[in-house]
């Protein structure tokens, strides 16, 4: 590894906050709480810094999201709260059939490269439940998106916690996101951010492609 104990829990700490970041993003029912947070300083400052990464994806997220916060700044509280809460919902919730299909693996592994990967709801379950994970959310399919995120969030804070395992953990986050989100959410985001009303949800959409795609490079240089 090119990275010492110490420097990989840091890394893997980031990476965490990054899809917790995510997943609150695009989870969150938009509230007076959300809208602060989201308009925030170091909400800001977080796009700032990742838009400066050689990410396409990550970068056109950001400027959409960015964007679209300075436009809507003056706006109606109400008014904006309800087009975001339209807008999540039938992007994540219940998605218009004609458009794209729930952001769910098992929605989109046909389109994914599934040679010798078994993407079943009992594969995904066994895989969690080998890793000692269990989704605070547990009326959520195991194929949702945010479910898989949420799991290499928690593995990617699991460094910290058995240190020794570092070199192990590495190699699960790095075959789960390669058999996993990393296989079918690009296609998600592909048939979902056509669709999008609003470049706040279109910008969280390609971030998360982008954020992906570098964890996939990170984990092969570092795993």
């Amino acid at each position: 590894m090119a990275f010492n104990k110490d420097e990989l829990i840091a890394m893997g700490q980031q990476r965490a906050s990054v899809y917790n970041t995510i997943i609150g993003a695009l989870m969150t029912l938009p509230d007076d709480k959300f809208l602060s947070t989201v308009r925030s300083a170091d909400h800001k400052a977080f796009l700032e810094s990742y838009k400066g990464l050689d990410q396409p994806s990550i970068t056109k997220g950001c400027d959409l999201i960015l964007g679209f916060l300075d436009k809507t700044k003056a706006d109606d509280q109400k008014e904006l709260l309800e087009t975001l809460a339209v807008d999540r919902t039938r992007l994540i919730r219940t998605p218009f059939k004609e458009a794209h299909a729930l952001p769910m693996e098992g929605q989109y592994s046909s389109k994914a490269p599934n040679e010798g990967i078994e993407s079943s709801l009992l594969a995904l379950k066994k895989n969690y439940i080998a890793e000692g994970y269990e989704p605070d959310d547990v009326g959520e399919s195991p194929d949702f998106f945010a479910i898989e995120l949420d799991f290499l969030r928690v593995m990617a804070l699991k460094m910290a916690e058995t240190p020794d395992a570092i070199p192990a953990l590495l190699l699960a986050q790095k075959d789960f996101l390669e058999k996993h989100p990393g296989r079918w959410i690009k296609f998600y985001v592909e048939a979902a951010a056509p669709h999008a009303q609003t470049d706040f949800y279109k910008g969280w959409l390609y971030f998360m492609e982008g954020f992906l795609e570098l964890e996939k490079d990170l984990l092969n240089y570092i795993s």
